[in-house]
């Protein structure tokens, strides 16, 4: 007799409450499949690494197999996330991928590939239906599983030691790639790692009203020198002119026919406290190598609203 998925997930929210720790809308849901083994353990990764989702779903549990029945297989709705224990969120079908929100003490997804499922946490809630990209993203011949999730809202006052409470709803990418039989989890979006590694990249000055931006260091003949620059007039409302520079407010990523772009907006806290500026947006390639993402050195500023 198939052994039931509930109890499955009781252990699980059990084990996670213990560590303290798309497809577009309207994807055909993927046909079940037959019920296998429990996956093979993935690769332990060092903090920050990726792969660290550090629970594999048969061995951890003890369940041989699962009653697939139990599953999902219309895709959830958007507003009714978070409702349920198990939700089918997105699906590659050409892969034979499904993947599922599971609703437990810490959030994480359940990534599932013929017979086997794999179980990676999240820091936070996700607000929509994420969107799924399978392709080759490191040029290795194989394809990985993109997953662009919006996060639910983030006190960027504890990223950036503002004061105020401001609240923003985030992107936030996960790489999904297979190293033989098993997964790893490279994310990118994440606002205080961005703001340290690009803390040696950026410059902001002002003068009268005027800023100017600059990113990117470069070696010239005649020395170092900013690969791209931008200038424009200060907002008439009071911004904080001497305060920290805000990177990432808002990340934005876009799927192009030669990789990933993200897109990050730079700009000044209000004086008083409250919601930030928004000056430029910085531009770069994601690059995705032995499964770690990082920018790429291809930066590029724009000033925000024809400053």
């Amino acid at each position: 007799m198939k052994k039931r998925i509930l109890p499955l997930l009781a252990a699980l929210a059990l084990l996670a409450g213990c560590t303290g720790q798309t497809a577009p809308s309207g994807t055909p849901a993927p046909t079940p499949a037959p019920a296998v083994s429990s996956a093979p353990a993935p690769t332990p990764a060092a903090s920050g690494a990726p792969g660290d989702q550090g629970l594999v779903w048969g061995e951890n549990f003890g369940m041989e197999d699962i009653d697939v029945d139990s599953l999902p297989t219309q895709t959830a709705a958007a507003p009714d996330l978070w409702t349920e224990r198990l939700s089918l969120v997105g699906a590659v079908p050409e892969a034979d991928i499904s993947l599922y929100l599971l609703n437990l003490a810490r959030p994480g997804v359940l990534l599932r590939q013929g017979g086997e499922f794999s179980y990676f946490p999240l820091d936070r809630q996700f607000q929509d239906l994420p969107l799924l990209v399978w392709r080759d993203f490191d040029g290795d011949g194989g394809k990985e599983l993109a997953v662009r999730y919006l996060m639910a809202q983030d006190p960027l006052s504890e990223k950036y030691g503002l004061d105020g409470d401001v609240l923003w709803p985030r992107f936030e990418l996960h790489i999904y790639g297979r190293d033989g039989a098993s997964w790893s989890d490279a994310s990118f979006g994440d606002a205080a790692d961005l703001r340290a590694a690009l803390s040696s990249s950026l410059s902001y000055t002002w003068d009268d009203h005027e800023f100017t931006l600059s990113a990117g260091r470069v070696d010239t003949p005649g020395g170092r020198a900013w690969l791209t620059s931008v200038s424009g007039w200060l907002p008439d409302t009071d911004v904080a002119v001497e305060g920290p520079l805000i990177v990432g407010r808002q990340i934005f990523f876009r799927f192009e026919d030669t990789g990933i772009k993200a897109v990050i907006t730079l700009g000044l806290p209000a004086a008083m406290g409250g919601e930030a500026t928004d000056l430029a947006t910085l531009t770069s390639t994601l690059e995705y190598r032995d499964g770690v993402l990082s920018l790429g050195a291809d930066f590029q500023l724009e000033a925000v609203g024809g400053v």
